[in-house]
């Protein structure tokens, strides 16, 4: 099974629906707390691992989460949302094939990523590991923790606006594969760039724009009510 989304499709047939402006301010405090997290890693002399092994835990959680959001869909729209070349009909059965499609897919990407993760951290591949300590490893637990709870939150909160609209359930599964891109990227040039400064500053920056991304397009697409 092969799902495919095209957002110029999805405009032609619902006519293309007003977009609500999106907030400058959400925007900037976003730059700016990736900014400020760069920085202090860099300061810190961080081995590239100790950002990459939360930023996978926050996608996991963002993933489930989305799932928990796809399943919890009342009324959604499939416009511009395919499978294998034909159009998604807006039934329970495709919510639940889309929402086990994006746990299975997503997920395997992610199991993926966890074993060049390890085997990094084994080789020394994306920075010297062996400062790291139990400490260190507690506070990243901590701080997955404390993500997947405010997530929970804001699930929540998600799920009760959903209710109010008809949102394209095609653009929701695919969202969260903007988290894979820096991931991705990094795993494969992570060789050739280290785990120093240089590859801690690229990682954010890639980051920095996933999360940008994922802002803008969650209300561009996703919210966007279908007519």
């Amino acid at each position: 099974m092969g799902f495919s989304y095209s957002p110029k499709a999805a405009d032609a047939s619902t006519g293309a629906a007003p977009v609500p402006p999106l907030s400058r301010v959400l925007v900037a405090e976003l730059v700016v707390s990736n900014v400020v997290s760069i920085a202090w890693a860099v300061h810190e002399q961080w081995p590239l691992l100790m950002l990459l092994w939360p930023y996978w835990m926050q996608s996991v959680v963002i993933g489930w989460y989305y799932r928990k959001r796809i399943l919890a869909l009342q009324r959604f729209s499939t416009d511009g949302f395919e499978s294998n070349g034909k159009p998604v009909q807006e039934t329970p059965e495709a919510r639940t094939e889309t929402a086990n499609f994006l746990a299975m897919h997503y997920g395997f990407f992610h199991v993926v990523y966890a074993i060049f993760l390890a085997a990094f951290g084994l080789s020394g591949t994306l920075g010297d590991s062996a400062g790291i300590g139990s400490g260190d490893v507690l506070a990243v637990l901590v701080l997955g923790a404390v993500f997947a709870f405010t997530q929970y939150a804001e699930h929540r909160r998600n799920v009760a606006i959903d209710r109010g609209r008809r949102p394209n359930i095609g653009a929701m599964m695919f969202l969260p594969y903007l988290r894979v891109v820096p991931m991705h990227l990094i795993i494969i040039g992570g060789a050739m760039l280290g785990g120093g400064g240089v590859a801690v500053i690229v990682f954010g920056a890639l980051k920095t724009v996933a999360d940008v991304g994922m802002l803008i397009l969650e209300q561009r697409l996703v919210a966007r009510s279908a007519r």
